[in-house]
């Protein structure tokens, strides 16, 4: 309403300016104040359109783009109760549902990064103990390998001992024989 009177009020006084310039009067009249009427409107609509639509589009498609950017502190504030303030109310609880689940996995990842830590610590541990293990190994198998050396040789002055032991025996066995027969040679002669 208040748009028609505004428009009204202007279209008279274009209307005045017109006749006095031009003299009309009558009919010619009322079509240029329907016409000038008719563009005041439209253009007192396109006005309140683009001030109560497409500002608060603008603000939604500005922090769309900063989201669409990786910025998830931003929100958006819009003053109307509309589709377009339920619409901003929703992208800002969107957004507040990506940062918990951003915290949580930051947070996830951290715990994760700790024991990868710990397992790298107890990784080296092991590492280390193992190094140790393997270098005792290393030092039994070479007291293994110069016992068994040691053994070798004792097994080889064994075999020798014993065979010289043995061939002293058949030696006292056969000087025994050749000692009795020497005596009966004796008692024989």
């Amino acid at each position: 309403m208040f748009t028609l009177l505004v428009s009204t009020e202007i279209s008279r006084i274009i209307v005045e300016l017109i006749a006095k310039v031009y003299e009309f009067k009558g009919v010619f009249a009322v079509y240029i104040n329907t016409g000038i009427s008719i563009l005041t409107t439209s253009a007192i609509i396109y006005l309140i359109l683009t001030y109560v639509v497409l500002t608060p589009l603008n603000k939604v498609s500005k922090v769309i783009q900063k989201l669409a950017d990786g910025d998830l502190t931003t929100r958006i504030e819009l003053k109307a109760n509309d589709e377009l303030k339920v619409l901003g109310d929703n992208l800002n609880k969107a957004m507040d549902n990506l940062n918990d689940i951003i915290g949580g996995i930051d947070h996830k990842s951290d715990t994760i990064n700790g024991s990868i830590k710990v397992l790298e610590e107890e990784n080296r541990s092991l590492v280390s103990k193992l190094e140790a293990i393997s270098a005792s190994a290393e030092e039994l198998l070479a007291g293994m390998q110069e016992n068994s050396s040691s053994i070798t040789m004792v097994s080889k002055k064994t075999d020798s001992v014993f065979d010289d032991t043995k061939w002293l025996l058949e030696s006292m066995v056969s000087e025994k024989e050749k000692s009795k027969k020497n005596a009966g040679d004796i008692q024989d002669f």
